[in-house]
This record gives C-alpha cells, structure tokens and sequence, in this order.
C-alpha cells in the first residue's frame, strides 16, 4: 500500500541512539530530557535524527516533511516502545480496509492510492533498482484503544533522501486524526525494527503471532485465544467444517469450508502459536489425548455453561458459542498433526421440513407421494456433504405425528429430536449400526431411518424391517439413484431383493445459489459446447454467473440448493429386475422413460433460470461424460428454454 518515502520521514523522527537501543531488533525513542541533548523545547536536533551533521539547520529553514515530524513529537511526550506488552497488532492494509468500511469515499484512500502512484512512477525511473528495495511498509499497532504504535523498515534507498510534503501532512493531519476519531487513542509512539526483523515480522500478517514473535504475549494464551477466534469466526461465516493445516515451515494454514467450498484465512498461524493452538483443540475435546501425536483420535467439543467461563472469554463470545458441538478428528500428517473440526450447532428442529428443501413441485409431490405409504425402503445417496441428513430429517418430521413411533439409529446424532427415539453407534463398545437395528425391531417402530447402511449385515436387516411392515430409510455413498443397486448387490443382495423392496431412491448434490443483487447474465454456447466436445449448441444460451471483480468469488453466492434426481421404482421396473440379463443401464433408460430427470439435466433446468451457476454445476454435479451420455435430454432442455425465452421477449414486445 503506502511504500516509499516512509524510511526518510521516521529516520526525522528517532534518534540515531535509538537504533543502538538495548534490545538489538527493536529501538524505542524514550521521551525523558536526559535523552535529548542538541534538541531545544524538545525538538531534536537533525544530527541525532541520523541525518549528517553538515545538513542541520535552524527549524525555520526546515522542510515541510521535517517539521511535520518534529509536530508529532512535540504533541507526543511519549514516543518509546516501552516494554513489550501485548498488543493488537494492525498491517496498514487492515487500517485501510477498516476506515474504508466506516467511510466508503475518503481522503485516506486516496492519499494511499497516490503514494502507490509515487511508487510505481520511481520504478520506471529506476528499472534496476532492486524491488526489495523500494517498500517501506508500516503496520499499525494499538492496545487496549488507547495506545497506537507505527513502526517501520528503516533503510537507505541508494543513499537519497525523499522529501515529500504531502507525505507529512498525511500521517500527521489524517492519519492520526482519524485513527483517533475512529478509536480514542491517547498516544501515539514510533518504533523502528532491524530490517530481518521487520521482514519475519510482516510475513505473520496477523496480530496475534506478531504479538508472540515480539515477546509481548506468552503463546499458550495466544492460542487460547486463537481457539476461540477461529471458532467464532467460523460461527459467522456460516462454515460447516474447520480444517488446521501444517506447512514445510511449522506454521499453520487455517481454511473454512463454506457453503461447500474451501475458503483459506488470509493469515497463517506462525509455528509458536501453532503447537499451543493444536494442544488446545485437543484438551478441549475428550477422550482425545494430548500426548498422542503418533495415531488418529477422534473426539467432540461442547460449548455450554459448564465448559465455558465468560470471565475468561467474554459474554458475548459465550452468547454467540453457547449451544455449539464440534466433532474433532486428528491425525498424523508428514508435516505435523493436522485438525478438522466439524461444527453442529444445537438448532431449532423446526427448520427442517420438506418446503424448506425449495424443491420443484412435481419432484416434491413425488417424494411426499412415497413418503406417505405405510411400508418399504427409501434410499438417499450422495457423498459427504450432499445434504442427505437434512433430506432424511426433513421427511422424518413430515412423518411425525402422534401416533407413529420414529426410531433412528445413526453415527453420530447430529440434530436431536424430542419425538424420535434416537440411537448414536458406538463401534467402540460393540453397537454397530446393525446390532442397534436388530434391536429396534424389538421396540416396536413405525418408522426406522439407519443413518448409512454400511454393511452386508446392516443391509439385510434393513430389507427384512421394509419388507414386515416397517417404512425404512438409509443412506449409500454412490454417484447416481441406479448406483445404489450394484451398490446393494455388493452386500450379496440381488436385483429382485432390492427392487422389491425399495419404492424410491434418490441421489443428490449441493450447489451454491446465487444472489440475485451481484449476477450477470451471459451467452453460455461456448462453454455447453466446450462440455458436449463438439459444436452442437448453435443458438444463444443464457445462463447466470457471479459479477466480475467481486472480492471473494463466494460474495456472488447466498445459501445452497439441492439438486435431486428421483429414481421412483414402479411394477414395471420390479418385473425389469427379475429379469437375469438386465444391465444397470436398461433400468436407467427405464426410469428416464416413465419421466426421471437425471443429476445433469435437473442442475441444468436449474442454470437455466438462474438458481445456481454453470460453474457449480461443474463443480459439484456433472460427471465427465454426463454431456454425452445424455446428450438428447440436454439439448431438449436447451430448446425448451430457448423458446421460453423468445415467448418472453415476444410478450413484452406486444405490451
């Protein structure tokens, strides 16, 4: 951001006996007489600002720069860095995004726009002057809001001096003034850092690891502290999992993963903190064991009243905490242990429900149509992270009513409901999911949902409970709805066992939707054809994308949408089945024919009018032969939206 001129203009500030303070990477200027000799009224001399004694001159003669410099002393008795105490520690480029936040158009940014101009102006000036040599960058230090330090790089760029007015004015006049009308800071001091310091020291980026490479802060509290950062920020940011990462150097990589996607903070964790922060993800979460680095562990955290001290953390951070689980996994990478963290918060049951799916109606009332027969199996497949619990919880409480009894085994319980009879496995001591199956059948259900059929064993009993009686519902891990049967045939299954007993099977995805206020629309024909392999669309497609230029790709996107393909399994199917030489794909070209819309074309429906973009269909949808293999679907898709469209435009010509 601000690069040049900055060496210079604190160079005015400090004292040559400054930089020969006694702690060798940083120098304070103290602020007592006895350190003042050659100033008059507190003004230093310019030999003891590290200036040549042959360039000193009377204060009336100075520069603009100069005197702007001596101004700031004398309104701050106190310039030294004192003792390293904990600090919040600022970069300028978070200053600068702070003010701008507060004030969108002000003078600040465009004093910083224009010193970049300087810069980049003396780079074409001087092309071989090494780059290194040019930034001066300044990071902003303030404690408890009263207290902002400036420090910065100090060298020499090819022995000139820049002077520059403008310079002065800005950080005294602006600067300052408007940091202390944002925050009531009572004093303003300048330290000066050895160059390989201030280098190691800018590359943390976040305030807390400078804090402790600084020795102001002991890192077990830091990390402390980080922990519970992280997680609130984590809370805010609407993230479903955490991920701590160990880098080549020892430091961290912290990365949340938002609406499906994997977003990196934009600061590390330096390797200090690091070590502490993992302790205490994993003091923090029994039965995991600090002292075991070598093997995976697994455990859960709780925030409530008992494991959290608002003393210690503050009451809001409590309130935003309170009623939050994690799941924490460890395990031992090359570089150093690595966490994850799963976050489930303790929500209202009442979110879930079929409506709040925002599914299309026919494909609605075709899951509510088998929802409400007494007996069968309802499968729901997808890879983690597809939305087939929130699915299953959904149709669970459209089932709920008095006079049903809802059992469910699943591993673990993430949402906990007061009308089910809720079973979490515990492999560990002995109840797997079929062994927990088994006994429910006992407990006289209605209605069974087994969180995932894992097993041969859990398989079986799952078809024998939908074929005495029982509606039951499972998940699988496949692709699409017809992968679940070669799935089941794994088990020792058969086509004819399965079918008989399945009535529907659906597979799903979740894609990003996006928001309406940031989109722009576009002509798609180069990219459908890019994914076809050949030219085969010739007419104009629109489809919807996140506006350019936006900060974060994710800004252009709010919220998620499931993209379900609805495998109804009819009488027709069924006699299919029994025959020996049925291929999986006759029972999908049976399927399409009696009106299912595969994964592909349902998430292209949905591009088409702008909930989602081509992008996440690519990301989290299409296969790679998905295009060809159903080639004539898509393009009926293409037409029909085609003409759609050209309807509209006729309409609104004739009104």
């Amino acid at each position: 951001m601000l690069r040049p001129l900055m060496g210079v203009f604190l160079n005015f500030l400090l004292r040559e006996e400054d930089l020969m303070a006694d702690q060798p990477s940083i120098s304070s200027g103290q602020g007592s007489d006895k350190h003042r000799s050659g100033k008059k009224h507190g003004v230093p001399s310019l030999s003891s600002v590290g200036m040549p004694p042959s360039t000193a001159k009377p204060e009336a003669e100075l520069k603009s720069t100069e005197r702007m410099a001596i101004k700031l002393r004398r309104n701050h008795s106190q310039l030294d860095v004192g003792s390293r105490e904990a600090f919040n520690l600022w970069t300028f480029d978070d200053l600068i995004r702070l003010m701008d936040a507060n004030t969108p158009s002000n003078d600040l940014v465009d004093a910083v726009k224009f010193f970049e101009k300087r810069r980049l102006e003396e780079l074409k000036k001087h092309p071989d002057r090494p780059l290194r040599e040019l930034p001066l960058v300044f990071p902003i230090f303030q404690r408890d809001r009263e207290e902002a330090i400036i420090a910065a790089r100090l060298q020499k760029i090819d022995g000139d001096r820049w002077h520059s007015p403008e310079l002065g004015h800005f950080l005294s006049d602006m600067l300052l003034e408007r940091l202390r009308t944002m925050h009531p800071i009572k004093n303003v001091r300048f330290m000066v850092m050895e160059a390989e310091e201030y280098d190691r020291l800018s590359t943390l980026g976040d305030s807390d690891s400078r804090a402790v490479a600084l020795g102001m802060r002991p890192a077990e509290k830091t990390a402390t502290e980080r922990f519970y950062s992280i997680i609130e920020y984590a809370v805010a940011r609407g993230a479903s999992d955490i991920h701590l990462e160990p880098r080549r150097d020892g430091q961290y990589r912290v990365r949340f993963r938002v609406d499906g996607v994997l977003e990196q903070h934009r600061f590390l964790v330096d390797r200090d903190i690091a070590r502490e922060l993992v302790n205490v993800f994993k003091i923090k979460a029994p039965p995991v064991r600090v002292e075991e680095k070598r093997l995976p562990q697994d455990g859960a955290i709780t925030f409530n009243d008992d494991t959290m001290r608002e003393d210690e953390i503050g009451e809001e951070r409590a309130r935003k905490l309170r009623k939050l689980n994690l799941r924490i996994s460890t395990v031992p990478t090359a570089l150093g242990e690595k966490i994850s963290a799963r976050l489930l918060e303790e929500t209202s049951t009442t979110r879930f429900s079929l409506q709040a799916l925002d599914l299309p109606p026919k494909t609605l009332r075709q899951l509510i149509n088998q929802l409400e027969a007494p007996q069968g199996l309802i499968i729901v497949t997808g890879p983690t992270g597809s939305g087939k619990t929130t699915t299953l919880y959904s149709c669970l409480q459209h089932l709920n009513t008095p006079d049903v009894n809802i059992s469910t085994v699943e591993d673990p319980v993430e949402v906990q409901f007061e009308d089910f009879n809720q079973v979490a496995v515990k492999d560990q001591i002995g109840l797997s999911f079929s062994g927990v199956l088994k006994s429910l059948m006992r407990q006289d259900p209605d209605i069974i949902l087994v969180g995932e059929t894992r097993d041969a064993e859990t398989a079986i009993v799952a078809l024998q409970a939908a074929n005495t009686g029982h509606l039951v519902l499972t998940t699988l891990h496949t692709n699409d709805s017809i992968g679940a049967i070669p799935r089941l045939e794994g088990f020792g299954l058969t086509k004819a066992m399965i079918l008989e007993t399945a009535k529907l099977i659906t597979a799903q995805r979740l894609v990003r939707k996006l928001n309406p206020g940031v989109v722009e629309s576009f002509d798609a024909r180069h990219e459908l054809n890019e994914l076809f392999g050949r030219e085969v669309v010739t007419f104009p497609v629109t489809m919807y994308r996140p506006k350019r230029g936006l900060e974060r790709n994710s800004d252009g996107y709010s919220g998620r949408l499931a993209v379900i393909e609805m495998f109804v399994v009819t009488n027709e199917i069924r006699a299919l089945a029994f025959k020996p030489d049925t291929s999986q794909k006759d029972l999908a070209d049976a399927a399409i024919a009696q009106g299912m819309q595969p994964l592909a074309v349902t998430g292209l429906s949905m591009a088409l009018r702008g909930d989602t973009s081509l992008d996440e269909l690519k990301r989290c949808v299409l296969a790679p032969d998905d295009f060809k293999r159903w080639e004539e679907l898509i393009l009926k898709v293409l037409v029909d939206a085609k003409v759609t469209e050209e309807g509209k435009k006729q309409a609104a010509a004739n009104s």
